[in-house]
């Protein structure tokens, strides 16, 4: 874990907004150019625990596998030099990949 922690945003305290905490990170994109991003929602869990059962239940079928994975990818962006542009892939995408399609587009 330690090895990560250079991949990893600091900590720089919590801000209230509209009744909401919000974790303040750093900005670990700064220093990159062209960065290729994915958005990662960690846990198994993917409704808060106000949810009622029919929404449990309807955001657990929207991304099945996070509950065997223990995660799911939101989106990513990456950019591509040879046309000079950012492609992006939003979480319908993800959401309709298989577990082994998902390896591929964190690989990518």
């Amino acid at each position: 874990l330690r090895a990560l922690r250079t991949f990893l945003p600091r900590f720089l305290g919590v801000e209230e907004f509209d009744g909401m905490n919000y974790l303040i990170l750093e900005n670990i994109l700064r220093p990159f150019r062209r960065p290729c991003v994915m958005d990662i929602k960690l846990g198994r869990i993917t409704y808060d625990q106000e949810a009622t059962a029919e929404e449990a239940q309807r955001r657990i079928l929207k991304f099945q596998p996070a509950t065997e994975i223990g995660f799911q990818v939101l989106g990513w962006e990456t950019f591509r030099s040879d046309r000079n542009l950012y492609i992006y892939h939003d979480k319908i995408c993800s959401r309709a990949l298989t577990k082994e399609e998902l390896l591929f587009a964190m690989a990518n």
